[in-house]
């Protein structure tokens, strides 16, 4: 994402570019931090040396200038307004709502948002600089599991000061952190083990709170450079892609030196939307230790449970691949630069329901296994 400017930018609208750019990179980073697995395939797609090689042709590669095509969130709905919690955070930004969807067998609602649309929001190109958001949130008292669901509840319902501007300008601070809002007092094991059994949704989210829970890379907006931040353009004049397909950007990162293991919830690597249009893909989530007190101490000694820990390693965050394709009525070329607003838009809820599966066990073992 650069920083360079048209020069008919005000100073408010250069204000408004770093303000929203700072805090995406306040997400960003401490994934990043967190997610060796995601790291890598990010450096791999965003090279910051302008010596590395294509991986076709040898064409040297140069573009450092990380785009995402969304970021996405999860939330519980009975804390700080649910997946609202984070929306308003990007809403103050300009960000718009654009959707929602439902995955019933989840017991998930989502939404997305689309960013700003104006001069400051876009690149030289007229791309958007900044990329679509996604959040979405557990419908807690929809559980089955009568047990998972109180653990939820009493560790979303923290106690707060009975003062209503308080509450809202904590929830937003937290939100805009990436932080855990519930994370009073250490989770159990068995408690985590329970929610889990009900819902890995939700076990993830109890875990991460608001952090950040994907980033996607547009395949389709990674561009052979000639020079650096500048798209190379073949004879027709028109900037030629990195990648001519996902599955080329995937068997890359499958490769040594990378070896990325991906999801392949849903019954393959790339899930495909009806249209075949919007075609995704995802690693699978990288672990991470995490510390749990003692289901319970002596006499239900909360203190003595707390200083009795287990670690245990658990699923934090992964990265989405993503390529959109031109509309039928668009005109536009796929292997060449196309103006996203020629693309297909949106989100898929069959693509997004296979997509979530990437913290769940069953992906994380098989992907341990590949790996």
């Amino acid at each position: 994402m650069s920083d360079q400017a048209p020069p008919d930018l005000t100073p408010e609208d250069l204000a408004r570019r770093h303000a929203l750019y700072s805090q995406i990179e306040a997400y960003v980073r401490p994934y990043l931090a967190r997610n060796p697995r995601a790291k890598t395939a990010v450096d791999a797609l965003f090279p910051s040396q302008s010596s590395d090689l294509d991986e076709d042709g040898g064409v040297r590669f140069t573009q450092t200038s990380r785009v995402w095509d969304h970021l996405a969130f999860r939330s519980f709905d009975c804390v700080d307004g649910g997946l609202r919690a984070v929306a308003r955070v990007f809403e103050k930004h300009g960000y718009t709502y654009r959707g929602s969807l439902t995955f019933q067998e989840k017991k998930v609602d989502a939404a997305w948002f689309a960013p700003p649309d104006a001069p400051w929001a876009r690149d030289a190109f007229g791309d958007p600089l900044f990329p679509r958001l996604f959040v979405s949130h557990l419908r807690v008292a929809d559980l089955a599991d009568e047990q998972a669901k109180a653990v939820i509840v009493e560790r979303v319902s923290v106690k707060r000061k009975d003062d209503d501007d308080v509450n809202a300008t904590n929830a937003v601070v937290v939100a805009e952190r990436g932080g855990v809002p519930w994370r009073e007092k250490k989770l159990s094991l068995d408690e985590y083990e329970t929610v889990s059994r009900a819902s890995e949704y939700a076990a993830w989210t109890l875990i991460n709170g608001h952090a950040l829970n994907h980033v996607a890379v547009p395949v389709h907006r990674l561009f052979v450079d000639g020079v650096a931040n500048q798209k190379q353009t073949d004879d027709a004049g028109s900037p030629r892609r990195r990648f001519a397909s996902l599955e080329t950007c995937l068997a890359f990162l499958r490769a040594p030196p990378f070896s990325l293991p991906l999801s392949n919830a849903g019954g393959g690597e790339v899930k495909v939307s009806p249209d075949g249009g919007l075609r995704q893909a995802s690693t699978v989530a990288d672990d991470v230790e995490f510390e749990f007190c003692s289901s319970h101490g002596a006499n239900g000694d909360e203190a003595e449970a707390e200083a009795k820990t287990k670690s245990r390693r658990v699923p934090a965050s992964y990265v989405e691949f993503v390529d959109r394709l031109p509309t039928e009525d668009s005109g536009g070329q796929n292997g060449h630069h196309v103006p996203e607003r020629l693309l297909r838009d949106g989100f898929e809820t069959a693509n997004a329901d296979a997509i979530f599966e990437s913290t769940f066990q069953a992906q994380r073992a098989a992907g341990l296994g590949a790996s």
